[in-house]
């Protein structure tokens, strides 16, 4: 091959290497450091009201959609990966499943070193995007969402102020999270209520008491445990809890 197009194709070589990276970062579940799920996932870019681009991954049910969907909020300073377990178990119980990068997380847009509180409150636009993907999905689908942290503020005030959301899940939730209060959100929710806390978590654990007398919900359950930690971190210490809550969810997600 001459010189000339021996570059030409040298060239064209590293173009389509390049471009192959590039795609695997944006399309491959292991460009986010997620772990490869194969087709099992679906890794998904919501453009919010106020412009912003959240990135998600979509854990769909095994054979034909299910109506039941749920939306994972994850903990201040995390992102969706806090999930990938839980979700799969979510997954695997025929339930659809949405986890995302809440904004100024993980890769998603937003600098949350300049997030000011109503910033914060404004990561219920991230929420409303995936209760609207789900609702794409099946328009019959019911749908539940569950917080750990901060994102248990981001569910409590995204289901109480969107009636598409039929059942919250709050685990170690706060009565104001970065400016994000849910005193009131509470009272004016009405579907079924599930907080989860443990007594050795003792600002989220009191906190928890006077949010669920201030319940608006007239099915509502409290869960507390001894010495399970904080948020999402109970799943794994409290055998047993990842199955309970998906119990909760099909005893509570229907017409």
């Amino acid at each position: 091959m001459k010189p000339k197009y021996l570059l030409i194709a040298i060239i064209a070589l590293i173009i389509i290497l390049v471009g192959a990276a590039i795609g695997v970062y944006y399309y491959n579940p292991a460009g986010t450091t997620l772990p490869f799920l194969g087709d099992r996932t679906y890794n998904l870019a919501f453009e919010t009201e106020d412009e912003l681009n959240i990135a998600a991954t979509y854990y769909p049910s095994a054979g034909t959609i299910s109506d039941k969907g749920i939306i994972l909020a994850h903990s201040q300073d995390t992102d969706r990966r806090e999930w990938v377990d839980f979700a799969q178990q979510l997954q695997e119980a025929g339930l659809e499943v949405i986890t995302m990068d809440l904004r100024g997380h993980g890769i998603s847009e937003g600098n949350i070193k300049k997030f000011k509180k109503g910033d914060y409150r404004k990561m219920e636009y991230d929420i409303r995007e995936a209760i609207e993907y789900l609702e794409d999905i099946n328009g019959e689908m019911k749908i539940a969402i569950l917080g750990s942290d901060l994102g248990a503020n981001v569910a409590a005030r995204s289901a109480a102020q969107d009636s598409r959301a039929r059942a919250v899940v709050l685990m170690s939730p706060k009565l104001d999270f970065e400016g994000i209060e849910i005193s009131k959100n509470i009272k004016r929710y009405s579907n079924p209520l599930l907080i989860i806390v443990s007594k050795s978590d003792k600002d989220s654990y009191d906190d928890s008491v006077k949010l669920m007398e201030k319940s608006g919900s007239e099915i509502k359950e409290f869960w507390e445990f001894d010495k399970s930690g904080h948020g999402s971190a109970m799943l794994e210490k409290e055998e047993g809890l990842p199955q309970r809550i998906i119990d909760w969810f099909n005893n509570n997600l229907h017409d």
